[in-house]
């Protein structure tokens, strides 16, 4: 949840963290796996429209 709270404020990085810490924890979260996957989509997205 705190991953998706750092997502929705533009904090990608942080919220790419907390994706990666749950998933250390237990690597079979669907929730986070599929929030994390989304969250790479979402900042390739924002690199091609920014052009970095």
């Amino acid at each position: 949840m705190l991953g998706n709270a750092y997502a929705d404020m533009g904090a990608y990085e942080k919220a790419m963290e907390c994706y990666d810490q749950a998933l250390s924890i237990c690597p079979m979260y669907k929730e986070a796996k599929n929030n994390r996957r989304n969250l790479e989509k979402k900042m390739r997205e924002a690199e091609l429209k920014t052009g970095t």
